[in-house]
């Protein structure tokens, strides 16, 4: 479809940063929209920096609900239909997503950027050189330079100026206490007292150390040595740690065997049977009517479940344009989206692996229009989450 344009015409993302000046918010219908808020003037005390008051703009993938104002302008500005004007934008954001899906950025000018980021969510990276805000026009940015206040210099009479001389109080001399001798005597003996209590309480804890260090040693060595545990076989030597150990050594046992005939005619009547799966064997001279079971062959195995095979030919990954239904990592998963697009009458195929993921495709197209008219179709009736893959 062709628009009758004017000269000059712009392109979709050369319209938003003009609406901006004169709306608080432009949605582009299916994609997202574009949400101005007033931000007051501010002072970077580091930079020195004045910032004019301006509109901060940010971007919401929720608004997507079609309010009439993009449409409304380019129909005006391309001298076109409303339809026809929503079908250009349709177009547009199509293309859109087919870019930002292959690694791209769409370039808004004077508003920003868009991208994906390696979660493919969509990111906004606001431009800085722009400012909505009408009211702030001609206003910039405003280096503040701090301003240097010079040295108040006294003035020269040409004599020389001594400094003022400072009156200092003479110290008063500090009377020395009076303590009377009984009281002084009785302090020493206290200091003494408390010397010598301390050092017997010293000397207490060193006996104790010197008695109980070596109990503790002892019963250390025994518990780990000496077979405590197990007091039959505890002899007096074993207390002593300086006495020589003998190493134990190794009796064998006497084993008595019990050797059992062992009558092979029905045993091996039975087993020679081919018709039974499982048959019973007695292996004593006792009459056992029970026996002990024995299975001759095993069931067979169930069959092996069946193999998705739709995988892309070499034709079908010639082609460019493939509408992509989902990525997974499992492979199983993918298969289960194969088999469940194949089940609805879409071609689906497992296209290919990229980055760790299986890609599962709708259908396979040479044609661009084709492809975009599938897609159209596809995130109408089937899965709104459906994009379009350029190879």
């Amino acid at each position: 479809m062709y628009f009758r344009t004017k000269p000059g015409a712009l392109a979709l993302q050369n319209h938003i940063g003009d609406l901006l000046y004169h709306y608080d918010c432009v949605i582009i219908p299916e994609f997202g929209g574009f949400v101005t808020n007033y931000k007051p003037a501010s002072l970077n005390k580091r930079l020195h920096l004045f910032q004019p008051p301006s509109k901060e703009v940010s971007f919401n993938r929720s608004l997507v609900k079609n309010d009439g104002l993009l449409a409304s302008h380019l129909a005006e500005w391309n001298n076109c239909t409303f339809e026809e004007a929503n079908d250009k934008i349709r177009t547009e954001v199509e293309d859109y997503f087919t870019r930002l899906n292959n690694g791209e950025r769409i370039t808004f000018k004077k508003v920003g950027i868009v991208y994906r980021d390696t979660a493919r969510q969509l990111r906004f990276q606001p431009s800085q050189e722009e400012n909505f805000l009408k009211d702030a026009f001609g206003l910039e940015q405003l280096f503040a330079i701090p301003v240097m206040q010079p040295e108040k210099v006294p003035e020269s009479t040409g004599l020389p100026q001594s400094a003022p001389v400072k009156k200092v109080p003479a110290p008063e001399p500090a009377e020395a206490p009076v303590v009377p001798i009984t009281h002084a005597a009785n302090l020493e003996n206290d200091a003494a007292e408390a010397q010598e209590s301390s050092g017997n309480r010293r000397a207490r804890w060193i006996w104790a150390a010197a008695v109980v260090l070596p109990f503790l040693l002892y019963s250390g060595w025994l518990v780990s040595s000496a077979d405590v545990l197990r007091p039959a076989h505890l002899t007096i030597a074993d207390l002593n740690p300086f006495a020589p150990k003998d190493p134990p050594v190794y009796t064998a046992r006497e084993h008595t065997f019990l050797w059992v005939d062992h009558s092979e005619d029905d045993a091996l009547l039975e087993l020679l049977d081919s018709e039974k799966e499982v048959v019973r064997i007695a292996f004593t001279d006792v009459s056992n009517e029970e026996g002990v079971a024995v299975r001759l062959r095993m069931p067979e195995p169930p069959p092996a479940p069946a193999v998705n095979t739709y995988v892309a030919t070499p034709e079908l990954l010639a082609m460019r344009y493939h509408v992509v239904g989902g990525c997974f990592a499992e492979l199983s998963n993918a298969h289960k989206l194969v088999d469940r697009l194949r089940a609805k009458g879409y071609p689906a195929y497992l296209l290919d692996q990229h980055k760790g993921l299986y890609r599962v495709t709708f259908g396979n197209y040479a044609r661009r229009q084709e492809a975009l008219d599938a897609l159209r179709d596809i995130k109408r009736d089937e899965m709104p989450a459906a994009w379009l893959l350029l190879r």
